[in-house]
């Protein structure tokens, strides 16, 4: 099977929750004999097209100013208009690489991350190319943080896809709230389990690195540094924390447009010696630094299926939550983590990661919970093995 994955921003310019699961499908589909080709967006410095991990990728132009092309991860925010002006850009010329693609290697098939612009663009190039078209919905941004003249884009994209995946079933729900006639099937993001839980010997040496010691606890948050994660709660939760457990150490993994504003605040609540930001961190130095930590967090108030979470769980992590739909959804309250319940706080915050940290036995527990709930329903080859299935289906569907 010959599969085009259209997504504007990929590894490794760019490495977030989507990204990493358009890399790891297309390398699991790869390493199962198919062909995959990636359409993305070009970087400054990154071959037009290449070979990378067994997937052929293809950089198309965008001549948008460089900065506002990361406006995923960019350090200061990229103005509205500069990321819809990039995200515009893209379109044209995706379709333009599809296109050609297609006349070269004979595609089957086009699989589309992110309603906008990938999905977008998908669907306008199935009309030129005639090939089938999957789009995978990755979170409640897709739509909610899209601006209302665009709103009635993302319908006719939607319902022009010959099937549309959402990553988690609350995320689903939401979409089926403002999309009520779409068909839309769940397949849950799935991670390379053993990768993450063979680790743990790792564990001292980042310790080591990060000036940690061997008994401090760890608290990690991995994400993307924007405003709806909201670290500036986790910050503020800190000194209530550190009078329990001085010793204490906060990990903040990522890049993004809150990245200064959160290490001001860390700055103004003297937190320097306990709040360590990573900045960018490579696949492997997030395996360690997951080994070497006792609880994540996640706090955001959207999320489809957080990657970084599900990595959490398989490496033995539990995981303490935002009572927000997606957010909260790969928690068992109580087993794998704790969901923390009504408006968020600081208070609650620390409440709730000092009920985990100061009863080991429980951590203990908790991480167990976690890695077998990651083995039994987040495992890549079952994931996989479901969009197969479902570019089987549609493919059999298109044929005249």
């Amino acid at each position: 099977m010959k599969i085009a994955h259209i997504i504007h921003t990929f590894p490794p310019a760019v490495y977030g929750g989507g990204e990493a699961f358009a890399y790891q499908l297309s390398k699991k589909l790869a390493e199962k004999g198919h062909e995959v080709h990636i359409v993305t967006r070009g970087f400054k410095g990154l071959a037009e097209s290449e070979k990378l991990d067994g997937l052929f990728v293809h950089r198309y132009s965008n001549p948008a100013p460089e900065r506002w092309k990361y406006h995923p991860i960019a350090k200061s925010k990229v103005p509205w208009y500069g990321k819809y002006l990039a995200i515009a850009l893209d379109i044209p010329k995706s379709i333009q690489t599809i296109e050609r693609i297609q006349k070269e290697f004979g595609l089957d098939i086009l699989h589309a991350s992110f309603i906008l612009p990938a999905g977008f663009s998908g669907v306008l190039a199935k009309k030129s190319t005639n090939l089938p078209l999957v789009i995978t919905v990755h979170g409640n941004a897709d739509f909610y943080e899209v601006p209302w003249i665009l709103r009635s884009v993302l319908g006719y994209t939607l319902r022009r896809g010959d099937e549309v995946v959402a990553v988690g079933d609350e995320l689903r729900e939401n979409l089926m709230k403002k999309f009520s006639d779409l068909k839309i099937q769940v397949i849950p993001n799935g991670i390379e389990i053993n990768k993450f839980a063979q680790a743990t010997q790792e564990r001292e040496e980042a310790r080591r690195q990060y000036k940690i010691g061997s008994e401090d606890p760890v608290v990690l948050s991995v994400c993307r540094l924007v405003e709806r994660k909201n670290l500036d709660m986790l910050l503020t939760s800190v000194p209530q924390i550190l009078k329990k457990l001085p010793t204490c150490k906060f990990l903040i993994c990522g890049e993004g447009p809150e990245e200064e504003k959160l290490q001001r605040l860390a700055s103004d609540l003297n937190l320097s010696s306990s709040v360590i930001f990573t900045g960018f961190i490579s696949e492997a130095e997030k395996i360690r630094l997951y080994a070497a930590s006792d609880v994540f967090i996640q706090l955001s108030s959207r999320e489809g299926l957080s990657v970084s979470l599900l990595e959490s769980k398989a490496a033995g992590i539990p995981a303490v939550v935002a009572d927000f739909r997606g957010t909260r959804e790969p928690v068992t309250d109580g087993e794998s983590g704790i969901v923390i319940k009504g408006e968020l706080s600081p208070a609650k915050v620390a409440e709730t990661i000092l009920t985990i940290l100061i009863n080991r036995e429980l951590l203990r527990q908790m991480g167990n919970n976690a890695k077998k709930e990651a083995e039994a329903k987040y495992s890549i080859e079952t994931m996989t093995n479901r969009y197969v299935t479902v570019y089987e289906k549609v493919m059999s569907q298109n044929v005249v």
